[in-house]
């Protein structure tokens, strides 16, 4: 029973950070990784042992060998659309039905928005609170969706903060 609410909440925290408000451009939106033009490419600084695996939709999984902690999410063109810690609170919350969620941190700066929150299904005899990371990085004029997989131990969900926190252009 405690993995399926593991992989319900998976796939909240997909559904919940996909579908993130944004607010609407009149321009073109700049080339995805997906639609076949070039993407800009970021660097993510990974915790000591993790490694980085690119997936076909243009998002990245961070953790140590087979293990996933962190997927993060290009957003090309939608930097001007950085949701605040609430929004992805918010979002998150109308994802879920019945779960109990209380807020355990948040950063909310300039270019990233960041919320921990502690996810306790409504049937407590589903499983154990699970602690997530959503946030959201502006780089350029783009944005980086994150948001850790469930199941992740709190020293993790802390290092991927640390990493969606630090996404950032190469230098030249």
């Amino acid at each position: 029973m405690a993995s399926r609410t593991a992989r319900a909440l998976l796939c909240l925290t997909a559904v919940a950070v996909a579908g993130c408000p944004s607010k609407k451009k009149s321009e073109p939106a700049a080339p995805s990784a997906t639609d076949g033009r070039a993407a800009v490419a970021v660097k993510v600084p990974l915790p000591p042992g993790w490694v980085a695996v690119g997936n076909d939709d243009g998002s990245l999984r961070l953790g140590p060998p087979g293990q996933s902690i962190l997927r993060i999410d290009p957003k090309p063109g939608q930097g001007d659309a950085l949701p605040s810690p609430s929004e992805l609170e918010r979002g998150f919350r109308q994802a879920l039905d019945g779960a109990q969620v209380s807020e355990i941190d948040h950063e909310d700066k300039d270019d990233v928005s960041l919320v921990v929150l502690s996810v306790s299904p409504a049937d407590p005899k589903a499983g154990e609170p699970a602690v997530v990371l959503l946030g959201a990085k502006r780089v350029g004029t783009d944005l980086y969706l994150c948001a850790t997989a469930p199941g992740a131990r709190a020293e993790d969900v802390k290092l991927a903060a640390g990493a969606c926190r630090e996404i950032h252009l190469p230098e030249k």
